[in-house]
Order: structure tokens, then C-alpha cells, then sequence
């Protein structure tokens, strides 16, 4: 890695670190607003720590996402100077390849429970319709949809059972005659407006 890269990699994490630290700052304000009486604090207090809070957030996206190719790339670790005796516990948990104990036993509790709770398994467990049920049910559905129309025409199908049948070439003929006087009378109002004459 070349020297400018790398002063771009250090760059993006410092800014990315600014930004954390503003964030915690921000939560731990806002967190102290929440609780430091018994009654809650003004709304637009409220309003107001939390629009800071949500510009913050999304600097910090903003940033992640500007260097997230040079930070995909930069392999961080300690330097020299760093003081490993003092900064143990620290080191070893930004190190960690696998969950914390705690997680490991948290997540082990919630699939156990899951596992022996038979009402969830029957919830998650319902055993999709095979491919050939389901085309049959929707063939169904389509023929008795087909049904209920008239396709062709101009009547429905609940028209055409009540008897309500309509000699077609009529219909047709009386739909042009409606169509041509509505021409008409669009032609004469757009003369009208154009001219202002009649």
C-alpha cells in the first residue's frame, strides 16, 4: 500500500472515529435528558437532541459509505508504540474471532427454546402446497373467473343471464352515433374558445 492510500485510510478512520465518539456523546446526552427527572422532558427537547442524533448517524453512514472501498481494503493493527499490558482486554475483544460467552449462551438459550416450543415449530413448520396443487387450485380460480364475464360484447354476464341481450350491430351503431356527436361538440367548443364566436 502506497503512502497516499495509506494516509487516506487513516484519514477515513479518523473521521469515522470523530464521528462514533460524536455519537456516543449524543446518546449519552439524550439518555441523561430521558432519565435525569421523574416527569419527561419537553418534547422539543426531545425533538431536538434526537434530530441531532439522527444527523450524526447519518454523517457517520455518509462516511462509511464515501471510504467503503479503501476500508475494505486497509488491514488495521496495533502499532509499536501501542501499550498491549494496559490496553489487554481492550485488544483481545477487538481481536475476538467468535462471540462473546455471553452472546454464545444467549443465542444457544434462544434455540434451545425455540427448538422445544412446539407452537412456534407448527407456526414456522406448515408445510408448503406442492406445485401441482397449487397450479390446480389456480386453474380453478381462473375457470370461475372466466365464467362470471363476458369476454366478447358489450353486456356482463349477469346482463345476459337476466335476458337483457342487445342486438350487437345496434349497439355498435349507437356507439358511433354517441362517439360523432361527442366530436362534434368537442370541435364546436374549442372553435368557440379559439375564435370566441359560436
Amino acid at each position: 500500500m502506497d503512502s497516499t492510500s495509506s494516509e487516506r485510510a487513516v484519514e477515513s478512520l479518523e473521521g469515522i472515529r470523530q464521528r462514533t465518539t460524536q455519537i456516543v456523546h449524543s446518546l449519552s446526552h439524550f439518555l441523561a435528558i430521558l432519565h435525569q427527572t421523574e416527569q419527561l422532558a419537553p418534547w422539543p427537547t426531545i425533538h431536538k437532541n434526537f434530530n441531532i442524533l439522527l444527523s450524526q448517524i447519518h454523517s457517520l453512514s455518509n462516511t462509511l459509505a464515501i471510504h467503503f472501498q479503501s476500508l475494505r481494503t486497509t488491514n488495521i493493527f496495533p502499532s509499536e508504540e501501542f501499550p498491549v499490558r494496559e490496553q489487554e482486554p481492550l485488544l483481545t475483544t477487538l481481536l475476538r474471532t467468535r462471540p462473546l460467552p455471553v452472546v454464545e449462551e444467549w443465542e444457544s438459550a434462544t434455540l434451545e427454546e425455540y427448538e422445544n416450543d412446539p407452537s412456534l415449530k407448527s407456526k414456522s413448520q406448515k408445510k408448503p402446497l406442492p406445485q401441482d396443487v397449487l397450479w390446480e387450485e389456480a386453474r380453478d380460480l381462473l375457470m370461475q373467473e372466466r365464467e362470471r364475464y363476458n369476454w366478447t360484447g358489450y353486456v356482463t354476464r349477469q346482463e345476459e343471464l337476466r335476458g337483457e341481450i342487445i342486438n350487437q350491430k345496434e349497439l355498435e351503431e349507437e356507439r358511433a352515433f354517441e362517439e360523432q356527436n361527442a366530436q362534434q361538440t368537442l370541435t364546436k367548443i374549442l372553435g368557440f374558445m379559439k375564435s370566441g364566436r359560436g
